[in-house]
């Protein structure tokens, strides 16, 4: 691959994450806990490595065999790998969300509830 189709994919990337982070946002503060883009960018920039690095092992797999698994598996197999806890401190990590969600399992039930008009 050369510079400009790698080029394309990054700036690509970048739209999807900035859309990602609009949408986000939206959606969270809807739900009554709104996440701002600039607490979402380090969920994203993970996303966006999980995404290259996956992208690029595709690339080189594919140079070396014909036959290749679709470059989804790779980039899936990555982000697999960094969510295993004790195997990254990214996955060792607690933020607002999930220590709120798991503090109390009601709360998301109820986030439904209220969303969907039950309560």
């Amino acid at each position: 691959m050369d510079a400009a189709v790698w080029f394309k994919r990054i700036k690509c990337l970048v739209l999807v994450c900035i859309f990602a982070s609009i949408g986000n946002f939206i959606s969270t503060s809807k739900a009554g806990n709104p996440v701002t883009p600039l607490e979402a960018v380090p969920g994203l920039v993970l996303l966006l490595l999980c995404t290259l690095v996956g992208c690029i092992i595709y690339e080189l797999i594919n140079k070396v065999s014909p036959k290749n698994l679709p470059a989804i598996a790779y980039i899936s197999f990555i982000a697999i790998l960094i969510t295993i806890p004790g195997v990254s401190p990214i996955a060792d990590r607690k933020d607002r969300t999930s220590s709120a969600l798991h503090s109390d399992p009601c709360i998301c039930r109820n986030l439904h509830r209220k969303r969907c008009g039950y309560i």
